[in-house]
């Protein structure tokens, strides 16, 4: 066996061990948000009161937020192109932490199918925007599901993510929206202050600013012929990555949660048809902390696939200035990361989790 295949091998291990770990943990956390989501919303007023979801608040960090369980999903309508398309997204769970969630009865029950594609029609330029509905079999908020009909809805308009917090102006745009929706659906609709949201998302925006860090290494080859790219697929095959359509190889959990992804230093970017003769003198590896898994393995097999790398082709590791990465920077680097997600998860948005996913998007 030669040292590409075993360094390979090493590096596969080690990521598949880090995801395994991190999607046990993370089905833990859902099974108990469920059961939490199912009590606190039977305690809600006719089974649907907005009041009792996500009921109880602290402070921390400056940022007051809710600490009720997210619900199960939500159907998504992009709103930002022409022609809005209905879409079923993955569940994902309106949380009021992020989320200005609105509430529409009506007074005869209409298919979820005719809800996102009206509300297609009415909610057009806005940020992402997703429903649920009320399912009165299982007593909890789901996906808005195109072939049920429900009577009670909510909708929440995304406040916070890597653009910034929403303004008042579009969110006064949403609630008159949302208003004429309710008027041609026949129903009533029910508002949270939206002062109080516009706070809460310029508080929380101000208190992720700083935990909004990519770590970056790059794998050069200064002297000699280039490395063959296929080299870098195939290590990245056994991670458990694949190459996506932004020409970057991402190597992901299976929650969506990014470990790390390598692009080309180089202009070219990465082609699946070009990959078994293209070359190059460089790569570059970023971790997205916020979006990572939280785990210590995480980092370390990101360190690992680059040093590992690094050797099999008989390249440098360096930073984005082009000088070597000593083991007292990465250790340092190291420290930076289990800060920001100690203090991710002291805001209640675990790095790679759910929120974390779309607060950092």
């Amino acid at each position: 066996m030669s040292d590409l295949q075993i360094a390979l091998i090493a590096v596969g291990c080690v990521v598949v061990l880090g995801i395994l770990v991190f999607n046990k943990t993370q089905e833990a956390r859902l099974i108990r948000a469920d059961r939490e989501a199912a009590e606190a919303d039977r305690m809600a007023a006719g089974g649907v009161g907005e009041s009792a979801q996500n009921e109880g608040a602290v402070r921390d960090h400056g940022v007051e937020h809710h600490l009720g369980a997210p619900a199960a999903g939500a159907a998504v309508v992009d709103t930002t192109e022409t022609g809005a398309v209905v879409t079923e997204a993955p569940p994902v769970g309106l949380d009021a932490r992020i989320d200005y969630i609105a509430r529409l009865e009506f007074i005869a029950a209409h298919p979820g199918e005719e809800v996102l594609r009206r509300s297609a029609e009415v909610l057009r330029g806005l940020r992402r925007v997703a429903w649920e509905g009320w399912s009165d079999r299982d007593e909890r908020w789901e996906a808005l599901a195109p072939s049920r009909s429900y009577q009670c809805v909510r909708v929440g308009l995304q406040l916070a993510n890597r653009q910034g917090p929403a303004t008042e102006e579009e969110l006064l745009a949403f609630c008159q929206d949302l208003q004429s929706l309710s008027t041609t659906l026949v129903g009533e609709i029910e508002f949270p202050p939206r002062a109080e949201a516009l706070r809460g998302a310029i508080e929380l925006d101000r208190a992720i600013a700083d935990l909004d860090i990519q770590i970056g290494l790059n794998v050069v080859k200064r002297s000699g012929p280039p490395f063959a790219v296929g080299v870098i697929a195939q290590a990245v095959a056994i991670a458990g990555g694949e190459l996506a359509a932004d020409g970057r190889f991402h190597v992901t959990t299976s929650t969506g949660a990014e470990c790390f992804s390598i692009a080309n230093l180089e202009e070219v970017t990465f082609a699946p048809d070009e990959l078994a003769r293209l070359s190059t003198r460089g790569i570059s590896l970023a971790m997205d902390v916020a979006r990572a898994p939280d785990l210590p393995a995480a980092f370390e097999a990101f360190v690992d696939f680059a040093r590992d790398v690094a050797r099999v082709v008989e390249g440098e590791l360096v930073d984005d200035n082009q000088r070597p990465v000593s083991p007292t920077a990465l250790g340092s680097i190291g420290a930076e990361v289990a800060r920001v997600r100690a203090s991710l998860s002291a805001l209640g948005v675990p790095a790679g989790s759910t929120l974390a996913l779309r607060l950092f998007s």
